[in-house]
Order: C-alpha cells, then structure tokens, then sequence
C-alpha cells in the first residue's frame, strides 16, 4: 500500500512505476478512456511524490504526440492530482527551457499552488535571472494569491542579489494581503540572516512613515531574528548577523524618528529577556 503523505520508499516507486507501465499497454491498445479513468484512480492520493513521480512518467511514454494531446485535455481536470500529474509532465519535459517552464508557471499558478511553489523554488536555483523577471510581473498581479508566489524561494537569490529583493519588498511593503506580508516577513527574515547590512537601513526607512501595515510586517521579522539570536548558545554570538542586529536595535533605541525609536525600544527589551517570545 502508497502511504497517503510523505516520500515514497523504493519499494513503493517501484509499484508506482509497474502501474505506469500497465496504463501505457493500455493507451497503446488505443483504449484512451480506460486509460483516463485508470490514470485518474491512480493520481487519487494526496502524496505530493505519487503525483510527481507518475506526472514525470508519462514523459517518457514512447508516442509523445499522443501524450501532448492528452495531457493538453487533461489541463482543466476536476481531479487536483490529475492536474498536478500535468504540471510535472512539463516539467519533466522542458525542464532545460526556461522560457517554456515560465510559460506553464503563467498558465498554472492557480491551478496547481502546491506543485507551481517546487518549481519555482527549483526555477530560482537553476535559472534565476529569467525567474526575476517573471516574479517581477507576478508581484503586479491583481490576484494576491499571485503576489504571494512570487517571494516563495526568492531566499535563493538573497546572497548573491539582496538589491532585487529589498526592491521586490518595497514594491509590495503596504500589500494589504495578510498572505503576502507572511511571504515578506519571511524572505526579509531569511534576508537580514545573511546579508544584514543591506537589510536593515531599508526596513529603517519603512519604519519611519505611520503605516500600520509595513510596521506589523517590519516587528514581525524582527522577533523572530532576535529570537535566533536569543536560541543561539554564547560562542555563536560572534559573527555579523548578530552583531549587526544588536548594533541594529541599539541604534533604533536612539533614533530621531519616533517610530523606529518605538519599535527599537521594544525589541531591545525582548532582547535583553534572553529567551524566546511568542509572535503576535
């Protein structure tokens, strides 16, 4: 028996595979009906693995026009683990073309929220200046689910371009998607870990205008690096995320603007309780 959640063990792929197999002798045979109804009682599982792996598959079934088409009217299936299946036959497909992978994120990102998140996330690693400028359109999007997508993965970049993401978060800072500022507070989190001193002086300068939105976004991330700091044992206490947040804090503390003095204030003594707090 498949597990219903979690990685698949080799004895389970291969069960998997062998079902494949079978349901290509029967599209083979021409029965496309028989097979649509198979392959749908066989993507009938909440297992994210089973959909990848079958989904991944049938792109190597030996008549690959056939299953262009089929998969083409499989696209608007009722069935999510169907419609996931698709995705990942794309992705299996034209996983060295960039521009086309883009092309089904455009289509799918509504459709398949779960399987588009690991591509993109795989898209960041492997091509990351087409998916900037995809993301870049996507953070325009009327739809906030959208917005949302467009942070998943973008840590991937955060090292070696952290200008790109503090631009895409000043574009999106006032959001007023609780989802998008989730996705913010997140990348700014991962963000302000590895590279502090181009992080900070920004979210000083959200602070200091009364905007309630960018405030509970900008406390937010900032608990929680001080509750990294405040987890951390003495001898990691050294390097420059947590001096630069300390010196952070402490320069906020005495801040002309009345806001970033505030925040500064509040965070300083949650610093100084030395252990983690809750998030609000």
């Amino acid at each position: 028996m498949i597990k219903g959640i979690g990685r698949l063990e080799p004895k389970e792929i291969k069960i998997i595979e062998e079902k494949v197999e079978k349901l290509f002798k029967v599209f083979l045979s021409g029965e496309k009906d028989k097979g649509i109804k198979q392959l749908a009682k066989l993507l009938s599982t909440q297992n994210y693995f089973v959909r990848e792996l079958i989904g991944k598959k049938l792109a190597e079934y030996p008549n690959q026009d056939f299953m262009d088409a089929l998969v083409l009217e499989l696209t608007p299936h009722k069935l999510y683990g169907v419609r996931a299946a698709v995705l990942f036959y794309y992705w299996a497909k034209y996983e060295n073309n960039p521009s086309i992978l883009i092309m089904f994120l455009d289509s799918f990102w509504d459709n398949t929220p779960w399987e588009v998140e690991a591509i993109i996330a795989d898209m960041w690693r492997r091509y990351p200046e087409i998916t900037k400028d995809c993301m870049l359109r996507w953070l325009e999007s009327p739809d906030q689910k959208q917005r949302a997508l467009a942070f998943h993965g973008m840590e991937n970049v955060a090292g070696e371009d952290p200008m790109y993401i503090l631009d895409c978060v000043a574009k999106t800072i006032d959001d007023d998607s609780l989802d998008v500022q989730k996705k913010i507070t997140h990348i700014l989190t991962q963000l302000a870990r590895i590279r502090p001193a181009e992080c900070y002086p920004f979210m000083r300068e959200w602070l200091t205008q009364s905007n309630e939105t960018r405030q509970k976004t900008i406390w937010v991330s900032m608990k929680k690096l001080v509750n990294i700091i405040n987890q951390r044992n003495s001898r990691d206490k050294i390097d420059e995320f947590v001096i630069l947040t300390q010196q952070t804090i402490n320069d906020w503390k005495n801040d002309e603007n009345e806001f970033v003095a505030g925040m500064g204030t509040k965070l300083a003594m949650i610093m100084d309780q030395q252990y983690p707090v809750d998030f609000d």
